[in-house]
């Protein structure tokens, strides 16, 4: 047999031995993490604690979570909210203390949103279920349309606060050229190209996605 004859189904043979070894390597769930597959593990979505609390966190890799802060501004920012001058010096974060007085700018520039951030976390769960649930395995066509209304309610809700921290107020003279917050309806957490709605659109998205959500949203028992 020719020298070139061996070469290549010795080339042949290693093509064939590496593709099988890729398929066999996709085909393993990465140890310690869960890959989202049943009705179940969608469902369980839900009960991550950082959808009952208002915390920046951003998850880091290998599962380490680190705590930003928490969204506060509102509560400095509240009509019925009362402190003195000691107390305002004495607070930490220029943020608040700026929230307190009205200011304009708020924030400094180096300053990380925990409102912003805050929000925008948990809405990334809420699209996970919204993109996944009706393909998942194990679950009723009740179930998954259920939990998919649950995901559509909670993120037009998510959309509903950060516009109305963020984006400017509604006014029906102007809605289609004010500008809002951005419409993220993706589990993409390398998604960077984000572009402002408008308010019309925000508006208009959040009734959109209740509308949808309502006809298979369960009472509460």
């Amino acid at each position: 047999m020719k020298k070139s004859t061996i070469k290549s189904l010795a080339f042949i043979c290693t093509l064939w031995i590496s593709i099988s070894g890729c398929e066999s390597f996709l085909d393993v769930t990465p140890k310690g993490l869960d890959v989202l597959k049943t009705t179940d593990q969608f469902n369980g979505i839900f009960n991550n604690a950082n959808l009952f609390s208002y915390l920046n966190i951003r998850n880091q890799p290998g599962g380490i979570s680190s705590l930003l802060g928490s969204a506060e501004m509102p509560l400095f920012m509240g009509d019925d909210i009362f402190s003195s001058a000691g107390f305002l010096n004495a607070i930490p974060n220029v943020a608040w203390q700026n929230a307190f007085k009205w200011d304009a700018n708020p924030y400094l520039p180096t300053d990380e949103s925990n409102e912003w951030g805050a929000f925008y976390n948990q809405l990334y769960n809420y699209n996970l279920v919204a993109e996944g649930v009706m393909s998942s395995e194990g679950g009723t066509e009740a179930k998954k349309k259920e939990l998919l209304a649950e995901a559509k309610a909670c993120r037009a809700f998510n959309h509903f606060i950060v516009a109305n921290l963020f984006g400017q107020p509604y006014n029906v003279n102007t809605a289609t050229t004010d500008l809002s917050v951005p419409i993220v309806v993706k589990a993409d957490v390398n998604a960077s190209a984000f572009k402002r709605a408008t308010v019309k659109e925000l508006y208009d998205f959040v009734i959109n996605e209740l509308t949808q959500a309502i006809p298979d949203l369960q009472p509460k028992v």
